[in-house]
């Protein structure tokens, strides 16, 4: 990060996070690089392909990459990934992952929901550490609640993050609802009021989250989803499945 950062730059990111590439490099030798969103990556993850930043790990290469769109860097966004880093690595927080059997089309669902996911313990402390980010996230929503009018499920996510993490955004929540109300399907308006409730209930859980999403979604994409976690094991950077909430080999 320092070769590729000015020290203005760093110094703009609390001191903790930037501290976090190092503290990995010292329990696993991986050096957390930063490139530029490339074509390649782009085809490889479309969901991602005009994001600002992304974290992209790959245990078995044991390689940590922030990439990321130069148009769009700032202290910030990079703070934003370094959050997702430290839980993914540091804390080893429970996350979603596509199995074997997944389709390109499913796997990047999949990241799609991991991510909104963590969005709700992410964007607050990115919001704490820089506070200008509130109205940003607010301005993103807007566009997100827009283009997705005709996805219910998305919907049920936006307005679970709306509610828990911009609240006082209540305009871009209104808005939400109405294009709930539109679809015309009582059944999502109780969907997206049950996840706002009961995600709140469980924040000290994520694994608990994660089950109660997965009664949620589609069945069809649940049976390529697994559980599990990124973990330091003897100096190396390795994924592991979860059961019930407890370790299980493999991957």
């Amino acid at each position: 990060m320092q070769d590729f950062f000015p020290a203005a730059f760093l110094d703009a990111i609390p001191p903790a996070l930037r501290d976090v590439p190092q503290q990995i490099r010292s329990q696993t030798g991986i050096a957390v690089r930063v490139q530029e969103i490339d074509e390649s990556f782009a085809r490889r993850n479309p969901s991602f392909a005009s994001a600002s930043a992304v974290l992209d790990i790959e245990h078995r290469q044991q390689s940590i990459t922030i990439r990321v769109s130069l148009s769009a860097l700032s202290p910030r966004i990079i703070s934003h990934e370094l959050i997702h880093l430290k839980r993914n690595v540091l804390e080893s927080v429970p996350k979603f992952f596509p199995v074997a059997s997944a389709s390109g089309a499913e796997i990047q669902s999949i990241y799609l929901l991991e991510n909104a996911l963590e969005h709700l313990f992410v964007v607050p402390e990115e919001i704490a550490a820089h506070p200008e980010a509130a109205p940003l996230w607010a301005r993103d929503y807007a566009t997100l609640v827009d283009n997705s009018q005709h996805n219910g499920f998305a919907l049920c996510l936006h307005w679970v993050f709306l509610r828990l993490v911009l609240p006082a955004h209540e305009a871009i929540a209104e808005a939400c609802a109405a294009h709930l109300n539109a679809l015309q399907d009582p059944y999502l308006i109780r969907v997206a009021e049950y996840l706002r409730r009961t995600l709140q209930e469980q924040r000290s859980d994520k694994f608990a989250m994660q089950q109660t999403l997965l009664k949620a979604i589609d069945p069809a994409l649940r049976t390529h989803i697994a559980v599990g976690r990124f973990a330091i094991r003897d100096g190396k950077l390795v994924a592991e499945r979860l059961n019930d909430g407890a370790w299980c080999a493999g991957n």
